[in-house]
Formats: C-alpha cells, structure tokens, sequence
C-alpha cells in the first residue's frame, strides 16, 4: 500500500478478493478502518485511540526532470544521506525511495508521476518532527539536484 499526500491510497496487490489496482482508490482509506472495527466489535473511534500517534507531512522540489530525478534515487547511497537522521531498519525503492528508521519515523522520496517535481513524504510521532523531515529533506535535494 502506498500513501498519496492528496488523499489516494495505492493498493499494488491482491487483497482479501479485491484484484490488483494500481490507481488512486479514495474508498479504501474510508472502508478499511470500518470493517476492522467490525471484524473487532470495536467502536471506531476505540480502535483510532489504540493506535500510536502517526503524524505526516509532505513537500516538493518544483522543476526536477524526471530522468534525472530518476538517476539520482537509483545512485543515492541511504546509510549517507540519512547518516545524521537515525538508523535505518527498512528500506523500499518500489517505488523511490522509502527509508523506516528505528525510532519509527519514516521519509519516502520519490519523482512525481505527474509533473516535473520530486516528492517529500515523511511520517513520525508528532506534526511538528514529520514537517522538521520533510524540511531537512527537501532541502537536501534542492541541493543535489537544483
């Protein structure tokens, strides 16, 4: 599964019957919580409130060429770009590329599917440390690649 910033969900697999669809699915997001709630007999808001605290945010680099955006994932060394953020315990390049550090926040870099910018997606704990990623790594590729 995948996460869109505007509010898509990417399913990429077969799910429960549901067949593979590699689109924007707006529904998913929606019907997923509600029937795990059900499958739990659990009030919704009572399965919201277990989970841990997951905060996102999301930023761009305008006016990346796609192919060069392209090149400089497949070349990025991730124990050197993320050295001073935290140890990395996962790593997807599905598609960009998704790092998961130990402490549980999350940075995905990927080119946009649609326009001529890279993409900056981060989630952690709180708002404040998702914006503070997203910033960092912005930053950081602005200056690799502007």
């Amino acid at each position: 599964m995948g996460f869109e910033a505007n509010g898509g969900f990417l399913l990429g697999f077969e799910a429960q019957g549901l067949a593979p669809l590699m689109t924007r699915d707006g529904l998913l997001p929606i019907v997923a919580p509600l029937a795990a709630a059900r499958a739990e007999g659990r009030t919704l808001a009572d399965l919201v409130a277990a989970l841990p605290a997951c905060h996102t945010a999301a930023d761009r680099v305008q006016g990346i060429d796609r192919d060069r955006a392209a090149d400089f994932l497949a070349r990025l060394d991730p124990d050197a770009f993320f050295a001073d953020t935290g140890e990395i315990v996962g790593i997807d390049r599905t598609d960009g590329l998704r790092v998961s550090l130990t402490d549980g926040r999350v940075v995905h870099l990927r080119a946009s599917g649609n326009a001529p910018e890279f993409r900056i997606y981060a989630q952690a704990a709180d708002p404040d440390a998702a914006e503070a990623l997203v910033a960092t790594y912005r930053d950081r590729v602005a200056a690799r690649m502007l």
